[in-house]
């Protein structure tokens, strides 16, 4: 729509300039600025034709200057300026002109020299000045990449696409950026406008590949595996073939593609899926890794951080739970399950210091009843008195840990005190024990 508008302006300027209307015809061109090169072509016409016009000596001179051609920016206005040497606009412009293009003569070798402050500081006035000009917002999406600061390189791109629409380099630049900063609709639109421009250009056509298998594998995880539930189905898609993004998994595509949106909920679902998974003897430690990487992916997620308070109490690291829900409190002071996951991370750490029967065995806290008599019958052949006087107190230890875990009751009233589980809460009554679980 902008575009025929533009297009409108321009064919009406023709029309003036033909019929030697040169007013109108500038005021037109100036309508059409946003088509500039054809506005710097059509204004040097009206001069071809009127050399004696001399506001379109001045309207040119300055759109030279928006485009940051500086020499014939200068030229211009120092022709209008000595005709008119009382027209402050004019002479503001030129000295503009002038110290634009001693920024520009210099800002390479503030580079060449590693002063990049003063790069910066050069490369955003000329930014400024010559707000049309691709080449300047390139350099300093260069120098934001290199300080770390996509956004504001993205930023840079997104501009120098507008003022070079057919260079798909920049475009497959600006979409594998807003890929990195989790804008992934917006890297999708830059991909199909660089499919637009031309639809056989490699690289966009291999990520518009890649983003759509990831999205649909991605939706699948979500949807099905973390939506239902079936957590072993979500691990086997998010580190196997079963993904349908390559052998590696969804997380290790997501992680090549470097799509930040897409990381962020792979590492959700492997989070929460190592949490879930309680009986699997290392799924505490995957929990914590998986949890840590997703809530470094969304620090800002109070969420998150439960998330890495839940696995480190299932890792029995308490203190670390501490400062994880710590964390989520100071995100959310109003999130309940960070308040009471801190308390129990407390709770467990005082109890710390007490016997774990569960460790003395050697056996998960989820463990059934054969597997503590294996575990106590395979550990009394091992310190049985007659033969390692010296472990006398462990063959006690152990005996003492069976008659707690092999009674129905006195293993309850022990988990009721020494709760590790992420999801549970309990109370105890003098005589009789209750124990509630409910999801958080």
């Amino acid at each position: 729509m902008a575009g025929s508008v533009q297009q409108k302006h321009l064919d009406d300027a023709l029309v003036y300039l033909a019929a030697t209307r040169y007013n109108e015809a500038l005021t037109a061109f100036d309508r059409a600025a946003g088509r500039i090169s054809n506005a710097i072509h059509d204004f040097s016409k009206v001069l071809d034709l009127r050399p004696n016009f001399d506001q379109a000596l001045l309207q040119r001179g300055k759109l030279y200057l928006k485009t940051c051609d500086l020499e014939a920016a200068i030229a211009d206005l120092s022709i209008y300026v000595k005709l008119y040497p009382s027209n402050d606009g004019a002479s503001e412009a030129l000295e503009e002109a002038k110290a634009v293009r001693e920024d520009a003569q210099m800002v390479q070798t503030s580079l060449n020299s590693g002063a990049r402050g003063e790069a910066f500081e050069r490369l955003s006035r000329l930014v400024t000045a010559c707000p049309l000009s691709a080449d300047y917002r390139l350099i300093r999406a260069d120098l934001h990449l290199a300080s770390g600061d996509k956004i504001m390189a993205a930023e840079d791109l997104a501009h120098a696409a507008q003022f070079q629409p057919d260079d798909t380099t920049i475009l497959t630049r600006l979409a594998g950026l807003q890929l990195k900063i989790g804008d992934t609709a917006a890297a999708q639109a830059t991909i199909r406008k660089c499919l637009k421009r031309d639809s056989k250009e490699r690289g966009c056509k291999k990520m518009f590949r890649e983003l759509k298998t990831l999205d649909k594998a991605i939706k699948v995880l979500m949807d099905v595996s973390v939506g239902s539930g079936n957590w072993g189905f979500a691990i086997d898609r998010l580190f196997g073939p079963s993904g349908g993004v390559g052998d590696g998994g969804i997380i290790a595509e997501a992680e090549r593609v470097g799509a930040l949106e897409y990381k962020r909920k792979a590492y959700y679902a492997a989070c929460r899926a190592y949490l879930e998974i309680r009986p699997h003897t290392k799924s505490a430690t995957k929990a914590v890794r998986w949890c840590e990487t997703r809530a470094g992916a969304e620090p800002d997620v109070a969420e998150a951080h439960c998330d890495v308070g839940d696995a480190q109490i299932l890792a029995e690291a308490y203190l670390a739970a501490a400062v994880a829900y710590a964390n989520a409190q100071r995100l959310d002071n109003t999130l309940m399950r960070a308040a009471e996951g801190y308390q129990r991370a407390q709770r467990l750490q005082r109890a710390a210091g007490r016997k774990d029967y569960y460790k003395m065995l050697g056996v998960a806290r989820t463990a059934g009843l054969r597997e503590i008599r294996r575990a106590y019958r395979q550990l009394s052949m091992e310190h049985q008195v007659d033969m390692e006087p010296e472990a006398e107190q462990k063959f006690y230890d152990i005996n003492e840990a069976y008659q707690v875990l092999s009674d129905e009751e006195k293993r309850a009233q022990f988990d009721c005190w020494n709760s590790r589980l992420p999801s549970s809460d309990c109370w105890c009554t003098f005589g009789a024990v209750a124990v509630v679980q409910s999801s958080l």
